[in-house]
């Protein structure tokens, strides 16, 4: 039996302008460093400021891309014509050496936003980090170094990797039928997205892809457990694309309702109060 399926309610967009990078001292169980910078979170997806080589913008947060890219416009503008760049990347107050992106086209994931998305940072550079997303307002926080135990009140989810994604085991269900698997942590699209291969449980793909599916979704699934936390009624679509080993993603109008935290080295991901 499918899914019972409901439209999804308009999105409620907040936008905040970008700042400059702050830097602040962090410490529990064990010494640690940190710096922070503002983001915004509009369109279903965190994008903070980034600068990869000399090209600094606006750079799409995402932990369930296995690869960071660079827009292939972006890049032939400064005269990179190879199919990927490796070059230093600044962002949040840290700077990596030699990080490599492909170029791509981002067409779609660069709808929506009324600013410039020069390339996606993905799990190939956040998993070296304790990443902290606040979201009111939007502040990004990377870590390394130290332990930290879990905040008072808060949910800590052992994290693992499918694909070079950022996944959790979750359950989808509407009532009848139940789909447990590995859901990749998105943080780029707002909704819960299935893999169409189970066609028992998601409605047929449609033959073209809707450019606004990061933040436009036709529909909403009864209800999501992760760990014991269940969601109802959250914004559902398909995932066209989803990689080896995966159920499908998780997105933000799931870990939007809390502070978000994963942890890379350590293997877990954490919902604050």
């Amino acid at each position: 039996m499918a899914i019972v399926w409901r439209m999804a309610a308009s999105l409620r967009v907040v936008f905040l302008g970008l700042a400059g990078v702050g830097l602040a001292g962090m410490g529990q169980a064990g010494a640690a460093r940190a710096s922070e910078v503002q983001c915004w979170y509009e369109n279903g997806a965190v994008v903070a400021p980034a600068a990869f080589g000399d090209m600094a913008g606006d750079f799409i947060i995402d932990t369930s891309a296995p690869r960071s890219l660079l827009l292939e416009d972006r890049a032939q503008a400064d005269g990179i014509d190879t199919p990927s760049a490796t070059l230093d990347l600044q962002f949040a107050g840290e700077r990596l050496a030699g990080v490599e992106m492909p170029l791509t086209n981002l067409n779609e994931r660069a709808v929506g936003f009324p600013t410039t998305i020069n390339g996606v940072i993905g799990w190939d550079v956040l998993r070296r980090y304790r990443v902290e997303i606040r979201f009111s307002p939007c502040r990004l926080t990377l870590s390394r170094g130290g332990r930290r135990r879990p905040a008072a009140g808060a949910v800590r989810l052992a994290l693992r990797e499918a694909d070079g994604a950022a996944a959790i085991a979750a359950t989808a269900g509407d009532g009848t039928r139940v789909r447990r698997g590995l859901y990749a942590v998105d943080t780029a699209s707002m909704g819960t997205r299935f893999s169409p291969d189970d066609t028992s449980f998601s409605p047929p793909l449609p033959s073209k892809v809707d450019p606004t599916w990061r933040f436009k979704l036709p529909a909403r699934i009864r209800v999501l457990e992760v760990d014991g936390l269940l969601f109802e009624k959250t914004p559902a679509g398909l995932l066209p694309k989803a990689p080896t080993g995966l159920s499908g993603a998780i997105g933000l109008a799931v870990w939007s309702r809390r502070s978000l935290t994963l942890d890379g080295p350590g293997g877990w991901l954490e919902l604050g109060p």
